[in-house]
Formats: C-alpha cells, structure tokens, sequence
C-alpha cells in the first residue's frame, strides 16, 4: 500500500516521524493525501503534524504503520474521528480454480472503474461527483501501476 502511495502521490515529504503524500491532481483521495507515521506516535502529536501537513485539505488522513495505532484508536474516536484498520492477507501457493464452468471473464479498465464507482456510491452515500471523478482516476492510475489484471462475472 505504501509503495502504491509513493508511486501515485504528487508529492512525497520526508518528516521525523515518516511521510507526508501530497496530491493536489487529486485532492479529495485521501490514499494520495496523508500523513504516514512509521513509528511510535502520540496522538496530540499525530494531529498537530497533521493540521499542519494537510492545512490546505478538507480533511486529515493518518496512517500509523506501527502497533502504536491500537493505542491511538481510543484518543482518536473520542475526538470523533473515523477510523478505518486495515488488514492484509498474502496469498500463499496457487489459487484453487473451480472445475465447474464459470463466467468469469476478465474486466476491461473501465469495467472495473464502472464497478469502483457504484461502490463508492454505495459507500459514500451523497459523495460528490468531483469526488468520484478523482477516486476513478486513482483507481485507474493504480490499476496501471500494478498492471492490474481484474476478474468479474458479467
């Protein structure tokens, strides 16, 4: 994720704690907008190094890398922030293939773009339509980046 970040975000800055990813082409994505912290972080710290990264954006996006993030989650929801954790999971071997027959196919980019957004629509109900634009681009830029090969059923 971090890597995907660092390849897409307009501007990548150095700070004591990890990393601020700008991207004013993209300014409503919060993935290409954030404060990274690599290590040990307060929460008054957290937030003031994001007030002031992030002052020119509508919101701030913190990322703690570190198992410091469990010990934040109470400051930052008393505070009323939203937080999202995420977990990874690697695949290990092959995939299992079902010997049934199956429609899947793989998806052209704007197949899957036309799958993100009514996502997104889902997910965010009311987003705005800049908004949307600017998560379709994220999407197509990563999927790029990655040389993404998408499947669905049509």
């Amino acid at each position: 994720m971090r890597r995907t970040v660092e390849s897409l975000a307009d501007e990548k800055v150095a700070i004591r704690h990890g990393w601020v990813f700008r991207s004013p082409s993209l300014d409503t994505v919060f993935a290409l907008n954030q404060v990274r912290f690599r290590g040990s972080v307060d929460f008054a710290g957290a937030v003031a190094v994001a007030d002031e990264q992030m002052s020119g954006l509508r919101f701030r996006h913190v990322v703690v890398e570190d198992d410091s993030g469990e010990e934040l989650e109470g400051h930052f929801a008393e505070a009323g922030w939203d937080m999202e954790r995420t977990v990874l999971m690697r695949l290990v071997g092959d995939p299992q293939v079902s010997s049934g027959e199956t429609n899947l196919v793989e998806l052209s980019e704007e197949q899957m773009v036309d799958i993100m957004e009514t996502w997104a629509l889902e997910e965010h109900v009311g987003i705005l339509p800049e908004r949307l634009a600017q998560l379709s681009e994220y999407n197509r830029r990563a999927g790029r980046l990655w040389n993404e090969k998408c499947l669905g059923v049509l």
